[in-house]
């Protein structure tokens, strides 16, 4: 059976923040000149095992109080089973916090490990004070067992119908879904839909969905079935594939569904310009999301008329391409293309093409869907949506809720 999403993605998601603060935290916080700056003599976790679900906190000093710690002198560190789990890290005000999740996913602790945290007294003769010393050499430590993993529940069939919007229009409705039989509401449930593809402008990519927000309704709700708001403007067209996942905190149901963004010609244009008329066009950003395509096959990105490379890469192992590439400076005014050439998924050539009409002064004039220079000849020229502005590269798009916490061991 495939691990459901509940594990792969929202838990972990949320592991990786409560991690986060296991390896960064306690956070070292400079002390007002006023404080009383102590050193850390002894803490005890609460209890003797961590069960599925849970986190647990344990105060420097057995002191929920206490503010500041002497940062100087000691380290922490955390082990699995007598073996470092991570690099240390000096100790600042905040208690100790021991994740379920947090521990099984970043450190790969299994049930039934002994999981210990300690804190020892740096050696500031190194460069690196705060190398891993053996377990024994912990000045003070305590331990927890992991305790029991989660039950596995049932994949259930979820059909998410296609959803068709358009580039510019605001919009504001539920995730149109059904499900099959099988889903167990009595303690509520949770739902997260969006995109798996990030935004790190470094690499060029971009949030298809970027201009939209996916907001969870009736989670943890009794007896409710959760729902998922769509709201917001997208903010180019084209296709892609939107994800999806649904969960009662036991069963689950996860997929993918097709998102077609039309432009106000009403076609769903694979190339937007984040541009405006009367603006100038070199280095502008242009957006390129397509869907349908060969997982793995070579797309590039080429202005003209003299042919410039702008962008290149391979399609997505979902078949999808979300990416951003820049116009390049010196075009002459009169008519341009930008052309993105890639493979089918089944095996044909794909291309589409954004023309453009450049000022003498550098600026867009207007944007086309086909090539305007074809009005000459009797043919009326498709004018493309005049795209302003705006087009903004996201982080990790998919609004997943955190998993629902709850017990069912």
């Amino acid at each position: 059976m495939r691990t459901p999403l509940t594990s792969r993605v929202p838990r972990r998601l949320a592991a990786a923040l409560v991690a986060a603060s296991v390896v960064v935290a306690p956070i070292i916080a400079a002390a007002p000149a006023s404080a009383a700056i102590v050193p850390i003599t002894a803490f005890t976790l609460p209890g003797d095992v961590l069960t599925f679900d849970e986190n647990i906190v344990a105060y420097y000093n057995d002191d929920p109080t206490l503010t500041e710690l002497e940062t100087v002198d000691m380290c922490q560190a955390i082990y699995i089973d007598g073996r470092s789990a991570y690099e240390p890290n000096p100790v600042g005000k905040v208690g100790v916090v021991m994740d379920w999740y947090g521990l099984t996913f970043n450190y790969r602790a299994e049930v039934g490990n002994v999981v210990t945290v300690g804190y020892f007294a740096r050696d500031n003769s190194k460069s690196e004070p705060c190398e891993v010393p053996p377990m024994a050499d912990l000045t003070i430590k305590d331990s927890v067992v992991m305790g029991p993993a989660p039950v596995e529940g049932a994949e259930i069939a979820v059909d998410v119908a296609p959803l068709k919007l358009t580039r510019g229009v605001a919009v504001d409705m539920l995730l149109p879904f059904t499900t099959a039989a099988g889903f167990d509401w009595s303690d509520g449930g949770f739902i997260g839909a969006g995109s798996y593809l990030g935004g790190d402008e470094s690499l060029g990519l971009i949030d298809p969905f970027e201009g939209l927000v996916f907001q969870p309704l009736h989670t943890e709700e009794p007896g409710v079935v959760p729902q998922l708001r769509i709201t917001g403007t997208p903010k180019f067209s084209g296709s892609a594939l939107g994800y999806y996942e649904l969960s009662d905190g036991l069963n689950f149901g996860f997929g993918s569904f097709p998102v077609t963004i039309a432009d106000s010609s009403g076609a769903a244009t694979p190339i937007a310009i984040d541009v405006a008329v009367g603006q100038p066009v070199a280095g502008a950003r242009v957006a390129i999301v397509a869907a349908g395509l060969q997982p793995g096959a070579a797309w590039s990105a080429t202005v003209r008329s003299t042919p410039v490379i702008v962008g290149s890469g391979s399609v997505s192992a979902d078949g999808t391409i979300a990416s951003a590439v820049r116009i390049p400076a010196g075009l002459d005014a009169g008519i341009h293309s930008i052309t993105v050439t890639s493979t089918r998924a089944d095996g044909s050539a794909f291309a589409a093409v954004l023309y453009l009409r450049v000022s003498a002064t550098g600026t867009l004039l207007a944007l086309y869907n086909s090539n305007p220079e074809l009005a000459a000849t009797g043919a009326s020229p498709a004018p493309a949506a005049l795209l302003g502005g705006g087009l903004m590269l996201a982080g990790f798009a998919f609004a997943a809720v955190s998993a629902v916490r709850r017990r069912r061991v």
